[in-house]
């Protein structure tokens, strides 16, 4: 039985063949190295989350994020630690972050973590919100779209495949050698499948792990935290909505081809909740600096990709 799928739309380089709740993956389409090129469009809740340095003159990607809503991005508390005391400014809607026109670039205010996160626990409730400064014209502007959360009991099926998106990827062959490499300033993305949890992933109850896909000659994970892991389905009127079910966690290198391990949003609904409702007793909240950065970072360029 053949199947629609988010797969099925990316450029026509993947088609998705469900039997008995088993999907098999099948290459129709010329790989591209450190990932697949997005279409243009498809993505419209990724975010780039950028710093200025003034010292290199350019801009540099930090951390992947995704629309929430006309104010909050969601990513990781890596995101937020990592760059303590930065001005963070969003990009959004941009295919390409060498080019300065195409996106919105709109400047973080606040940011919220769980009190709860510690990083020395290997990132223990590894998750952020931030709190935008003016607000996305979603539903006005047709680059940008909120990603879906899901319900509280959402549950992680194995078989079906799941897409993250990232600026950020390496490649690793059959072999098991590690390429380093820029990050892409074109959006990416790649497919992972069949959830799990057992002693090699070690994942809390409020984590997951997915297998990169690896069947091929080699393969390629993101290299920056905060990048959303989604699910598509088409809804009733033959639209692909897609639910945020995972953020990328900071991970070691050696994990790359073999699995990625997850934030499980479906168990943070109540800290997303909280902090869009400004409930901030077991929050972390920190004011960023402001200054006119999204102006400032259209006029420097990016930092070498």
């Amino acid at each position: 039985m053949l199947k629609k799928s988010l797969i099925s739309s990316f450029l026509g380089l993947f088609l998705i063949i469900a039997v008995s709740n088993a999907y098999e993956l099948k290459e129709v389409g010329v790989q591209l190295e450190g990932g697949h090129i997005a279409e243009p469009g498809r993505f419209k809740h990724h975010v780039s989350i950028q710093i200025l340095s003034l010292k290199d003159g350019c801009t540099y990607h930090a951390c992947e994020g995704a629309i929430l809503d006309e104010r909050h991005i969601i990513t990781t508390a890596y995101c937020v630690a990592d760059n303590a005391n930065e001005s963070l400014v969003v990009v959004a809607g941009a295919l390409d972050l060498r080019d300065k026109k195409a996106g919105l670039y709109h400047e973080v205010e606040y940011t919220y973590v769980p009190k709860t996160y510690r990083f020395v626990l290997h990132g223990l409730d590894d998750i952020a919100i931030l709190k935008l400064k003016k607000p996305l014209p979603l539903g006005t502007d047709s680059r940008i779209q909120a990603v879906k959360l899901p319900t509280a009991d959402y549950s992680i099926e194995k078989g079906p495949s799941f897409v993250m998106s990232g600026y950020g990827f390496k490649e690793q062959h059959a072999n098991r050698t590690l390429k380093w490499s820029y990050p892409s300033p074109v959006l990416r993305f790649d497919v992972q499948w069949n959830p799990f949890n057992d002693k090699q992933c070690n994942a809390n109850n409020k984590e997951f792990c997915t297998r990169l896909n690896a069947q091929f000659n080699w393969t390629t994970c993101n290299m920056y935290d905060g990048a959303p892991l989604v699910d598509g389905k088409y809804d009733s009127n033959n639209q692909l909505v897609f639910t945020l079910i995972g953020v990328f966690k900071y991970m070691d290198p050696h994990w790359c081809g073999s699995y990625t391990k997850h934030t499980k949003v479906s168990a943070y609904l109540d800290f997303i909740s909280n902090v869009r409702n400004l409930v901030l007793n077991d929050v972390k909240s920190e004011k960023l600096p402001t200054d006119d950065y999204p102006n400032k970072l259209r006029r420097y360029p990016q930092c070498k990709l």
